[in-house]
């Protein structure tokens, strides 16, 4: 069971019981899971989501990944390793330097849902559609941009090949509907046309380099007013090992040290999750102290948007931030604020 992997008087992994009974890889996954302090209620999340709720996006993702891996009752869809991947073909042309009128047209085309033949005979229309041509649009997308993809101009010839399938659809549209055959020199006059057009708008659209602020940005540590002390986090993480430490320093008004503390050999799966321990650290300490009126500083912006409400906090992060609420409501008054790293 999993409490007897846990020590129950510190609130910690037996980190010899883990290194005994897994293999060392699964051994730093199992520690790198925080383990609360004070309590915090369990609750059912959806493991395919970072903020543990789910998502219609979160499982449509899922279930592509289940299909190509022939998890769902379907042949898997196995890609060699040149290939473009499906989830490339999406991104190949959301990504495109070209108008959302076209985008969405590249997307209509990669999806089948455009007006072509092969479609309007699955719709309950009567429509002669014998006349009509089509072709598999996202094989002929994805072997496009499989050939492309590699060049130092790709992004250039995805434009071109955006606004020439979509002059081509123009002229398509124009023989079907209205009888007109397109003269091609004519069609690649408005193709150029076009480009030309688009890219003058789009340079004239330009967002113009923003001003320096007036006041200048503090490059140094600053004193908290008088009544209230402030607290300085930092962390350090290793990806490979799992594991990183925290270290923070009090000081008071006058700038004068208080106190200061630090702790290695800690274990977390992120940076943010060592940014998170250490102002949890930091916190027991002025709460072992009886200290008040507490003005947290951390560089890690995302850990102190979530202490403030700004931003959903990650599954994972939740019992390390329940911890730190409830510290918070220990002492008097508590406020979270991002200082660069050149301040903290």
């Amino acid at each position: 069971m999993v409490h007897e992997l846990i020590d129950p008087l510190l609130k910690t992994w037996k980190e010899d019981v883990i290194n005994r009974c897994f293999v060392p890889d699964e051994a730093r996954c199992i520690l790198s899971i925080p383990i609360n302090k004070w309590g915090c209620p369990d609750k059912l999340i959806w493991h395919f989501s970072m903020h543990g709720q789910y998502t219609v996006r979160s499982s449509y993702e899922l279930a592509l990944h289940l299909q190509r891996n022939g998890e769902l009752g379907h042949k898997g869809a196995s890609e060699a390793s040149g290939s473009y991947s499906q989830s490339s073909v999406w991104k190949s042309f959301w990504h495109a330097d070209a108008p959302p009128k076209l985008k969405a047209f590249i997307w209509r085309g990669c999806s089948n849902i455009l007006a072509v033949r092969h479609n309007l005979r699955r719709r309950p229309l009567q429509l002669d559609v014998n006349n009509l041509a089509a072709e598999d649009f996202i094989s002929t997308w994805r072997y496009i941009m499989t050939m492309i993809n590699s060049s130092e101009h790709a992004a250039e010839a995805i434009q071109w090949f955006v606004f020439g399938l979509w002059r081509i659809w123009k002229a398509r549209n124009s023989v079907v509907f209205d009888g007109v055959q397109a003269d091609p020199a004519e069609a690649v006059h408005l193709l150029l046309q076009q480009v030309s057009e688009y890219r003058i708008a789009k340079q004239n659209l330009q967002p113009q380099p923003l001003q320096p602020a007036s006041s200048p940005v503090p490059q140094s540590w600053c004193k908290p007013p008088p009544g209230f002390l402030k607290v300085n986090c930092d962390a350090a993480w290793s990806a490979q090992r799992l594991c990183g430490g925290v270290g923070w320093v009090i000081r008071d008004s006058f700038g004068l040290l208080l106190c200061a503390g630090g702790q290695g050999d800690l274990h977390g799966s992120s940076a943010l999750m060592m940014e998170l321990l250490a102002i949890r650290h930091a916190l027991s300490e002025c709460s072992h102290f009886h200290l008040t009126n507490v003005i947290v500083e951390s560089d890690s912006q995302m850990g102190i948007s979530m202490l403030n409400g700004r931003v959903t906090v990650d599954s994972d992060l939740e019992g390390i931030v329940f911890d730190i609420q409830q510290l918070v409501a220990s002492l008097s008054r508590v406020s979270f604020v991002f200082a660069p790293r050149s301040c903290n």
